[in-house]
């Protein structure tokens, strides 16, 4: 129990942001000193295998970033469930909300390529998050088994978006992914409050590329609800922080007959359109 507090204290410290695994064996050893503490005491790890459990952290970190990046690119090459099956992984050992959220993401754009060719007009503004602290055209229909896939990664989305909520409670990404999935699933009041919600806390974070999304969200919600007049204001909102994104969408709005894309976002506000 001492030697798995030693391991998740430190691991959920540099999940908040604070370097405690780099300098956690550095602490250990002049804490030992100064303290004057034995190097072996009953009930707990010695001082030699609480320094390991920070550098065998640090070394399993390692192991993993080349994974993220992997599941990133994915995204952006348009394998979503390969990407989600990798988040996935990295979720067993590192569960932290970014990780969460493009799980979300993946399985929510997903879904978006198991409609009908011509039935999503908008672009969806999903967003990937590219720092951790670590085509289906040509469709004229769709089967039932593809109907229940849809369903499938729809409900996985939402679970990655409220798992990453959970975690933090003022991540606006989540808020907005989450309300997006909200759409896509029929829930229109619930899907207004999260891109809300979503709003009002990258506000407060003053982050435009969030806000924007934010607003292309309700947009869409408010154009599929057959409301083209708050639609335009809210796509016209989103042209400060996503233009092309927001551009788009005002031009299918008064051009009906679009077609499905998505957008997903990486870091700090580049994205990619894609089917």
């Amino acid at each position: 129990m001492e030697t798995e507090a030693d391991y998740f204290g430190g691991l959920f410290g540099y999940m908040s942001g604070y370097n405690t695994l780099s300098i956690g064996a550095e602490m250990f050893d002049k804490f030992y000193k100064v303290a004057k503490i034995p190097d072996v005491t009953t009930g707990y790890p010695t001082r030699q295998e609480r320094m390991l459990i920070c550098d065998n952290s640090i070394a399993m970190l390692n192991k993993l970033i080349p994974l993220f990046d992997a599941a990133n690119y994915l995204v952006l090459l348009g394998e979503y469930e390969k990407a989600a099956s990798i988040y996935d992984h990295i979720l067993v050992t590192f569960p932290s909300r970014e990780i969460y959220n493009n799980e979300g993401a993946a399985y929510a754009m997903a879904a978006l390529g198991l409609y009908d060719e011509g039935t999503m007009k908008f672009v969806y503004p999903f967003s990937i998050d590219s720092d951790t602290r670590m085509n289906s055209g040509g469709q004229k229909g769709l089967s039932e088994d593809k109907e229940a896939k849809r369903k499938e990664y729809l409900e996985l989305a939402k679970q990655a978006f409220e798992m990453a909520i959970k975690l933090d409670k003022d991540y606006s990404a989540a808020y907005v992914n989450l309300g997006l999935v909200y759409d896509l699933m029929g829930e229109k009041e619930l899907a207004v409050a999260m891109a809300g919600k979503g709003y009002s806390l990258a506000e407060k974070e003053k982050n435009e590329m969030m806000m924007a999304n934010a607003s292309i969200a309700k947009g869409i919600m408010f154009a599929n609800d057959g409301n083209t007049t708050d639609a335009k204001a809210q796509f016209s909102k989103g042209l400060t922080g996503n233009k092309n994104v927001a551009q788009i969408n005002l031009k299918v709005l008064s051009s009906p007959g679009g077609i499905c894309r998505v957008q997903s976002r990486q870091g700090n506000g580049h994205g990619l359109l894609s089917r």
